[in-house]
């Protein structure tokens, strides 16, 4: 139960930097750094389903580990998705980008590959 907390509140966190106002964002000071925004999207969505991973590890009742991925997958790759279609339809002077969208997608992928080199190797989740 408490892996599921986590990944609720890491999903209302994103939420809540999603849906931030553009007019709020140019109050953060700006760090002179290329591509941190892309790399802050990678991380947040390698995080969400790295705290989807800890619950297979932690619960046992999953014992197919290529369903749970791909259902756990699907889910922060859709969120993310939505995300961003959220911050160009929805919310209030924010734009989409394929590139956060990409970067998020990036960040699902390579926990899951690294999940596979490091615990799973034995599993043969992934072809």
């Amino acid at each position: 139960m408490k892996y599921k907390l986590i990944i609720i509140i890491w999903i209302i966190i994103i939420f809540a930097l999603s849906s931030v106002s553009g007019n709020q964002l140019h109050k953060v000071p700006k760090l002179n750094i290329p591509y941190l925004d892309k790399f802050i999207h990678f991380a947040i969505y390698f995080i969400l389903q790295y705290f989807f991973l800890l619950i297979y590890t932690k619960i046992p009742k999953y014992q197919n580990i290529k369903h749970f991925i791909l259902i756990t997958a699907s889910f922060s790759i859709s969120y993310g998705v939505i995300m961003e279609f959220s911050q160009e339809y929805v919310f209030i002077n924010r734009s989409s980008d394929f590139y956060d969208g990409l970067a998020n997608t990036l960040g699902v992928l390579t926990i899951i590959f690294l999940y596979k080199i490091i615990f799973f190797q034995k599993l043969k989740f992934l072809p």
